[in-house]
């Protein structure tokens, strides 16, 4: 049996407060991937009652319990940070954004997991936090309309090496990814675990964009070595940097979309930020009454 000790642990039943930029997998946050390296930093701290891992197996799980979750149950990220565009390394602010990521994890007995995830992201004033229904190309200065595009349902999976297996197609999009060996170090009382992921996005009729995401998660180590503990606490710094959102409709030559994020991992739907359950709620109340929709609904459009 594990243990959910993350702040908020999920109830048996999925219910209104226990779903999950994720992932974010498709919106911005690292796949966890494999070839896993390892580097212990020795510090003053008081150790952890329990040691990193010294197999391939030990460090899947733990990158599990961080990122994702290794037992059953549903979980969320979010995130919070900033646009810009990046043009001759030169930093341009667009604006800010805030990203959710529901995800619904279930273990198999092959030692793959099988998860079913929903993203929604939303553009929001520097200045004010607000939402952005619209924002002004920096370069073109039009002003350009900001879809409502929640990515999913998604139904996925992850194998025993914690790659991600996506379907053929989501929302008519093709995604392709590469990735990079995750790394994890050990700081005093904290894991850290990075990884960096490179992906293509192919949508009929229109320009392949290319991503890349950097991200780094951070748990107590005390809770997160635990081999029993299903689900631990988790923060994520993450950056980001790819082609322009379509909707900005930025001309070819002008750099690269950078964006840069920090954010949390929940396990109750009610402990996502208070202004991004209202801007949910501004789109669809539905799901605040019951987020259990996202993972039965039909699969939107892929529009970013």
């Amino acid at each position: 049996m594990t243990k959910d000790v993350s702040p908020n642990p999920v109830s048996a039943s999925v219910d209104r407060r226990g779903l999950m930029r994720g992932g974010a997998l498709l919106g911005g946050a690292a796949v966890l991937g494999s070839g896993l390296t390892l580097s212990a930093c020795a510090g003053e701290a008081e150790k952890p009652a329990f040691a990193m891992p010294d197999t391939t197996e030990g460090m899947n799980a733990l990158a599990r319990r961080m990122r994702l979750r290794a037992d059953a149950g549903t979980l969320f990220w979010w995130f919070r940070g900033e646009v810009l565009a990046n043009r001759d390394a030169v930093l341009t602010p667009i604006c800010n954004m805030l990203f959710g990521a529901m995800m619904k994890v279930e273990p198999q007995e092959d030692g793959t997991l099988s998860i079913v995830q929903m993203e929604v992201g939303f553009r929001t004033d520097p200045e004010t936090g607000k939402r952005l229904k619209s924002v002004v190309n920096p370069f073109t200065k039009e002003e350009v309309a900001i879809p409502y595009s929640p990515v999913g349902p998604t139904h996925m999976s992850y194998d025993k090496d914690n790659h991600p297996v996506l379907p053929d197609t989501i929302g008519g999009s093709t995604f392709t990814l590469k990735h990079t060996p995750t790394a994890f170090e050990l700081l005093s009382d904290t894991v850290a675990m990075r990884g960096r992921t490179e992906g293509t996005l192919f949508t009929p009729g229109k320009p392949d964009r290319h991503l890349n995401d950097m991200s780094t998660f951070f748990s107590p180590a005390a809770i997160a070595l635990d081999p029993t503990v299903g689900c631990a606490p988790c923060h994520a710094a993450g950056s980001d940097v790819g082609g322009y959102s379509r909707w900005l409709n930025m001309p070819e030559g002008m750099g690269s979309q950078t964006i840069r994020t920090i954010g949390e991992k929940v396990t109750e739907f009610t402990d996502l930020p208070q202004d991004f359950l209202e801007m949910i709620e501004q789109e669809e109340p539905d799901l605040i009454r019951d987020p259990n929709l996202v993972f039965t609904r039909p699969q939107k459009e892929y529009k970013n």
